[in-house]
């Protein structure tokens, strides 16, 4: 029936209406709203679950739920399908599990009858309970060979395999225990050990977790895959309206009628509240984007009133809520604090006085603790430790995996042993409360304000080790809590200490270190408060966010600081005779790295000798004795300790030992220590290699600055002379390294290339190992492994290489040499004598210092109170009292009394039992450094030699040092990598990334009193914290993060295909017809095969059809990937930038040895409209596609590598004569994209792309390419994982380098038993050794600013207390 014009025009607006409805209902944004009683909606998924972690309607109804199923049992409950099938899957292992028959079963242990029972046997894991024991399928006979158009066998091509990209995920969910009733019974008389084991089911990546006692809480399974993500970004936001500062509301003793306050208290109106949290969330610099969040979030807010500003001002309104802060229930504010430190008289008749130095700003450690338990982040904590595994892909057997601070065994120990031992309060002895561990992370490290100028702070930071690291390493988490800023010695205490020290002029250097010292110590008493003693001894309940209280057991386990500052923590002396903080190994043992002696002399652990330090203080401060008198020097010289008492035995208890909280810092001890030692050296080794020129440093630099960027700041931009060192941070020495083989290679004759190239390919991989993040027991395996060849390695070179050339000082050393020579002889110089103060006090006939007449101490001393001192002081020399005589050189000619005088070394022979006499014969000498030689150098030592022509200055002679205490501390990394977790947890770079806040805080005070106002600052922000709401960038944390590529679709570059291909570009050929086979064999779903298609005729290909033949190009492709520590991370590709990827290759599942990858060099990164059509086709639709234009890369011909022959894949450009030398790629089989050095020594060549013309395969202005590349397999822990072969995210890569895969060496071990050279032979008592102590090797700057490298010098005998500033870490990243 046909209908009239009328009826349909009638019909036709209904249907109008129903379509505009039915597309606002599909328009409509979508709204997540939470449990009936919260009226809190999201916009995000993602945001509605982490409200519901904190969310207290929905935390009594789950309440609720259990008291239910408690009270009715779970036969009530017959069919509960809430659960979703995944979540019942997960579960069915822990029904299994607890059902099972108590004497059958392995997996669960409820209980264990005594505390002497030892624990169970090893439970079947995860994987080895649920292995089907069908039988395998027989494998069917293969398909006949495929034939091309033409009937003959169709070639068979290697094919990529096609990259299976696995999200991340958290961990399978743990079955929770109830909460334990509070009903008060009494007093227990039997203590029954109850353990209630829990082994998890394991995940996608076969990982689970056993917990020793089943937990209460379980924050990583509600993880989403943004927070598992490494762009994930927090920042610090005010709060909205509907969610008041909390903190803010006064307490109910002091105001019980302001509990009702509205949210915007203290301030009169909302509008004034909005302007000032804008005002105080910590930015300085007021950019476009902040205008725009404060017209956003202040001006065009609903309850924006412009008459709620008549009168306004800044300044009162902080000052309103300064004093409603100092009312308020927050009880963690700074206080200030004077701090009393007892200085000697030097007269046996004048009793020791005490110095107030005021201004120690800290908070309250308690309060700090229940605040990090009650802040944003606290439904992160983990309150039960446990232990992760997972099961081996090659040996088959379960596996610990090392990671977070609570799946250490030091956690689990302290856990296991307060769930036993913890003690109640008298008062409370029922208390059935859970038990849970604080596990606090302190970090401490001076640093400098500003640029220029003297301005510094020294802040303490504390971290919650129960917090996640990678939430920690968030700088604007809000995770690290600033805890105390430590004063210095104020200027008036000089003039207390001349006017009261009988021996002011003769020992002021001495005194002011012991002074500072004791200051450090007694600000930690203060912090060490009688609150925080009974909390550690009993305990501190608090109400956790969840509503649940618990008892929190403050317990140490981290320290993190630079040596200088570990150095004042352990009160010991600063490059003493026994250096190390945590054990007693010898300076003259320091480079026997890897050797079984320097492993067994680690296990005498160092320990407080409160005997000898009390008796050494009685001698100071009673009878009068000097900090270095032999009577004090014989009781504490032999273990480099010091008179002082340390504020963590004192109040902690004796049981407790400072060392070993000391953990290890990667980027002092290593980046800036080792690793820069040993680049200067190099740098020293290519001046001299170059006999008086600097072509090869010259040549070095050019190489650096060739060297591409990696990554988002990954690989930065190397400056212009590399070689100079000039203001240098840690990550750029890292980036040295990373880039280093290439860079170095064939800069030294043979065979000191090849040792040097097999050095810095094993130095580069133990950096790699000890910065992952996650460790498994295999990795740790070949950590240890590694410090004993890395050990072996850098003797060799130091006795095979550097001994066969003649190293000076570099010009910069000279520079700061001649400085430092010229502010110490000015504040020497007797020109202008200092006259006697009148007040100066008269030293009774004392006993002298002389052995034979200074009577000896037997008795302990009287209590005397421990003074502290904090690590900063400045070097300050007395005057010269000797008479100039010439010096004394250990294998060179006397020096003239003007040399002696000026001279930067003080030699010294530290074995010798004339040590005295040579310390007392070189008091004339400035020195800085100390050498002590072995009898058989023949080389002369600190003798100024020949500099290169056109210097005009005299430089000293320079040797390789390995004497130093930074070396020694890498053996340590093993051990304290499994009883802390991986060292990014406790490294110092989270202080030095605190840096940051300090600093801009700074930017906003006055300039007086500065540190006040910065503690100030930090309080206000922390009111308007709030870590749940997040502001996000799309460059710094990409969306999409579960697509494994994105790639925009905009249509503003297109280009048309057939006018594209026209211009004779030979990286064109045959652009079009390989583009057509690419996308047709897409859209059939063959397997990608390099575009071989050869099946495919001249109308299959033209099936394919583009519309409007147009291709979009774009300038970006980004690759998502999950890390080897099961992390989402990107790599953006840039064809111009960072054009090279990685694919698998599937050579590995014929040939496990072969390499697992293969290379190109993305040109091009397009998207276009095509349309198939023909017999096959199963649309004819349009469908956008995206397709990458590479070029191809091949592996080197006869070219060894792998990590058994310290070498590094070598790659090549294919050349154009192939006809698939250029090809198109799927971008879902990228892995990632790879970083590639140029081999410089094989030098650039035009014979792979012949044409000179511009063409898309190389950068504009490039006439030709390199002719090979080293695959940076160096360039972040991801990618060495990859070749490893160990990452724990990468389920099916096969190791590129693995050990048992090569099958020999490059380079034969030059020694290969313990005695050649003298080097590898246990140490011989008698021996003399080298020791001389460079500061280039243990500088603890962490950039040059004035390019001064202080001499880290001692005394005539070695002992010395370091007194600089620049010493005491004023690491600025």
């Amino acid at each position: 029936m046909q209908l009239s014009r009328s009826q349909s025009v009638i019909l036709r607006g209904p249907l109008i209406i129903i379509c505009l409805l039915f597309l606002a209902l599909i328009c409509m944004p979508q709204e997540y709203v939470c449990v009936k009683g919260c009226s809190k909606s999201f916009a995000k998924s993602s945001s509605l679950v982490k409200h519901k972690n904190s969310c207290p309607h929905l935390l009594e109804i789950r309440q609720k739920s259990r008291q239910i199923h408690r009270e009715k049992g779970d036969d009530a409950f017959p069919n509960v399908t809430s659960l979703s099938e995944r979540k019942q899957r997960l579960m069915a292992s822990f029904q299994v599990m607890d059902h099972q028959d108590p004497s059958t079963t392995l997996a669960t242990v409820s209980t264990e009858p005594t505390a002497m029972d030892v624990d169970p046997p090893m439970p079947l894991s995860p994987t080895q309970a649920f292995v089907s024991a069908e039988p395998e399928p027989i494998p069917e006979p293969p398909p006949p060979p495929a034939l091309t158009a033409s009937g003959r066998p169709r070639r068979e091509y290697r094919i990529p395999t096609r990259f299976r990209d696995i999200l991340p995920e958290p961990l399978a969910p743990a079955v929770l225990a109830e909460e334990p009733q509070l009903e008060v019974g009494p007093v227990r008389r039997v203590l029954l050990i109850v353990r209630d084991r829990l082994i998890t089911a394991a995940n996608t990546f076969g990982i689970w977790r056993d917990y020793p006692r089943r937990p209460t809480v379980d924050p990583d399974s509600s993880l989403s895959l943004d927070e598992l993500s490494n762009s994930h970004q927090v920042t610090l936001d005010p709060l909205s309206p509907t969610d008041p500062p909390s903190n803010l509301s006064p307490s109910d003793s002091e105001h019980p009628s302001d509990s009702e306050h509205p949210f915007y208290w203290p301030f009169p109106n909302v509008t004034i509240w909005r302007i000032m949290s804008w005002l105080n969330n910590g930015k300085t610099a007021k950019s476009e984007a902040e205008v725009t969040a404060f017209v956003e979030k202040v001006i065009l807010s609903p309850d924006f009133n412009k008459d709620d500003l008549i009168g306004f001002n800044a300044h009162r309104e902080n000052q309103r809520l300064d004093k409603a802060l100092s009312k308020a229930a927050l009880k963690s504010q700074f206080s200030e604090s004077p701090v009393d430190i007892l200085v000697p008289s030097g007269d046996a008749a004048v009793p020791a006085k005490t110095f107030t130095i005021p201004g120690l700003l800290h908070r309250s450690l308690t309060s700090v603790i229940h605040d990090a338990f009650n802040d944003p982040l606290s439904h992160l904590l983990h309150f039960s430790p446990f232990k992760l595994f997972r099961r081996n892909a090659k040996t088959r057997k379960d596996e610990r995996i090392h990671g977070e601070l609570y799946t250490s065994d030091a956690f689990l120990a302290e856990h296991e042993k307060i769930q036993r031992y913890g003690k109640l309060p008298p008062d409370d002895l029922a208390c059935k409360r859970e038990k849970v561990v604080a596990a606090l992370m302190f970090s401490s490290d001076a640093t400098h304000l500003t640029d220029f100028g003297n301005a510094k702070a020294w802040p303490i930071y504390l971290m919650l080790g129960n917090l996640s690291k990678y939430i920690r390493a968030r700088p604007n988490s809000g995770a690290m809590h600033h805890l105390a800023y430590i004063p210095s010695l104020p200027d008036s205490f000089q003039d207390f200490a001349s006017a009261f020290h009988c021996k002011w002029r003769t020992q002021k250097q001495e005194i002011l270190t012991h002074c500072r010292r004791e200051l450090m110590h007694a600000v930690w008493k203060t912090i060490l408060d009688d609150e925080f003693i009974q909390a550690y001894h009993y305990g501190i309940v608090i109400k956790c966010i969840d509503g649940i209280e618990r008892r929190i057991y403050p317990r140490f386990f981290t320290y993190s600081a630079d040596y200088p500052e570990k150095v004042l923590l352990a009160t010991i002396r600063d490059k003493g005779l026994c250096p190390c903080p945590r054990c007693l190994v010898f300076k003259s043992k320091l480079d026997r790295l890897g050797m079984r002696r320097d492993i067994s002399i680690r296990v005498k652990v160092r320990e407080f000798m409160a005997d000898q330090v009390a008796i050494a203080r009685r001698a100071i401060y009673t009878l009068a004795k000097s900090i270095r008198s032999k009577p004090v020097e014989d009781l504490l010289k032999s273990f480099s300790g010091v008179p002082t008492v340390n504020a963590f035995v004192d109040r902690l208890g004796p049981n407790f030992n400072p060392s070993h909280i000391l953990v290890v810092d990667l980027l002092h001890e290593f980046e800036l220590g080792v690793w820069k030692a040993l680049f200067t050296h190099l740098i020293r080794l290519l001046h001299a290699a170059g006999r008086g020129s600097d072509d090869l440093v010259v040549q070095l630099d050019r190489r650096y600055r060739d060297i591409s960027t990696f990554g988002h700041g990954t690989i930065r931009k190397f400056a212009a002379n590399s070689s100079e060192m000039k203001k240098l941070a840690a990550r750029d020495f890292e980036d040295l390294l990373q880039c280093a083989i290439p860079t170095f290679e064939g800069l030294l004759e043979e065979p000191h290339n090849k040792r040097l190239m097999k050095l810095l390919y094993r130095t580069a991989e133990w950096h790699a190992l000890a910065k992952l993040r996650m460790h498994s027991d295999a990795t740790l395996d070949l950590l240890d492994e590694l410090t004993t060849e890395f050990g072996k390695l850098i003797r060799q070179f130091r006795d095979l290489t550097c001994s066969e050339f003649e190293t000076v000082e570099l010009p910069r050393e000279t520079a700061a040499r001649n400085r430092r020579q010229t502010a110490q002889q000015a504040t020497t110089s007797p020109a202008i004598p200092r006259s006697t103060p009148s007040t100066a006090p008269f030293c009774n006939d004392a006993p002298t210092e002389v052995a034979s007449t200074s009577p000896t101490v037997t008795s302990p001393p009287q209590a005397v109170p421990p003074p502290t001192m904090p690590s900063t002081s400045p070097i300050i020399t007395s005057p010269a009292q000797a008479v100039p005589t010439p010096a004394i050189t250990s294998t060179g000619p006397p020096v003239s009394s003007t040399t002696a005088t000026t001279a930067s070394t003080t030699t010294a022979t530290t074995a010798s039992s004339t040590t005295a006499t040579t310390a007392s014969s070189m008091t004339a000498t400035t020195a800085s450094t100390t050498t002590a030689t072995t009898a058989s150098t023949s080389r002369s030592e600190g003798q100024p030699s020949t500099a290169p022509p056109g210097s005009g200055t005299n430089r000293k002679s320079k040797h390789f040092n390995l004497f130093i205490v930074k070396l020694h501390f890498l053996g340590d990394y093993v051990r304290h990598i499994r009883l802390f977790g991986t060292t990014d947890s406790y490294s110092t770079q989270l202080g030095e990334l605190a840096h940051r806040l300090v600093k801009r805080l700074y930017g906003l005070t006055n300039k007086k009193d500065a540190i006040k106002q910065i503690s100030k600052k930090y309080t206000r922000q922390r009111v308007f914290r709030q870590a749940e709401k997040q502001e996000e960038k799309e460059a710094d944390q990409p969306e999409r993060l579960s697509e494994h590529h994105v790639i925009s679709h905009s249509r503003n570059s297109p280009l048309n295909v057939l006018a594209f291909v026209q211009d004779g570009d030979p990286a064109k050929k045959d652009f079009f017809p390989k583009l057509q086979e690419h996308l047709l064999g897409r859209i059939l779903g063959r397997d990608f095969d390099g575009d071989t298609h050869e099946s495919f005729t001249h109308e299959d290909r033209n099936s394919i059809r583009l519309r409007n033949n147009t291709i979009f190009r774009h300038m970006t492709a980004r690759i998502n990937y999950t890390t080897y520590d099961i992390r989402r991370d990107y790599d953006t590709v840039n064809p111009r930038t960072h054009p090279f990827i990685m694919v698998s290759s599937p050579e590995v599942e014929s040939n496990p040895n072969a390499h697992p990858f293969w290379y190109g060099a993305v040109i091009g990164v397009f998207h276009a409209d095509v349309q198939h059509t023909g017999s096959k086709s199963r649309s004819f639709g349009w469908k956008p596609m995206d397709f990458l234009w590479v070029r191809w890369l091949g592996v080197v011909p006869g070219h060894s590598f792998g990590q058994k022959q310290a070498k590094l894949p070598k790659l090549g450009f294919i050349p154009e004569t192939d006809d698939y030398a250029f090809g198109f790629l799927d971008p879902s089989l990228v892995i990632r994209g790879c970083h590639l050095l140029p081999a410089f020594v094989d030098g650039r060549t035009s014979e792979l792309l012949e044409t000179r013309a511009p063409t898309e395969a190389r950068l504009n202005g490039q006439i030709d390419d390199w002719a090979n590349y080293y695959v940076g397999i160096f360039v972040d822990r991801d990618m060495y994982m990859r070749f490893l072969g160990m990452g724990i995210g990468h389920r099916e890569n096969t190791a590129a380098c693995s050990r048992g895969s090569d099958s020999m060496d490059c380079e034969p071990d030059l020694a290969t038993s313990e005695d050649q050279h003298g080097i590898e032979g246990e140490d011989d008592e008698d021996m003399q050794v080298q020791v001389v102590e460079d500061s280039d090797l243990d500088s603890d700057s962490d950039s040059d600013n004035d390019e001064e490298e202080e001499e880290e010098g001692d005394g005539g005998d070695g002992d010395s207390d370091e007194d600089d500033e620049d010493d005491l870490g004023f690491d600025d990243l």
